[in-house]
């Protein structure tokens, strides 16, 4: 019964060890949606880059980074439902949580009764 938390662990440790690798592409995925915010293309492939963080983030424990990830899918969600393009505001309260998004992955907080 003892090795399937320690194979969790090891899951959730191979998580945390993916995120600077998928927070570059996130990041990227951003430049490229503020070069063409009209591109819903674009925005899918941000959103869903972040949405990808958001359920694995959750489920090793790692709530304070989902619930940032969470934050910024529900800022784009309006634009995702009407296809169109996010607002001025939208896209620079997006900005502020990126950075924070960032620092959460360069040391995520896990917490400890997540199993």
């Amino acid at each position: 019964m003892a090795a399937k938390p320690d194979a969790l662990q090891l899951i959730a440790d191979e998580f945390v060890g993916s995120l600077p690798e998928r927070m570059t592409a996130i990041d990227a995925a951003f430049d490229t949606l503020l070069k063409a915010p009209n591109e819903a293309d674009l925005l899918h492939d941000f959103y869903h880059k972040v949405h990808n963080l958001t359920g694995s983030s959750g489920t090793f424990g790692f709530s304070q980074f989902s619930m940032i990830a969470r934050n910024i899918l529900i800022l784009l969600e309006p634009s995702m439902k009407e296809k169109s393009p996010p607002t001025d505001g939208s896209i620079q309260a997006v900005k502020l949580l990126l950075e924070e998004f960032n620092l959460e992955a360069k040391a995520p907080v896990q917490l400890e009764d997540w199993l």
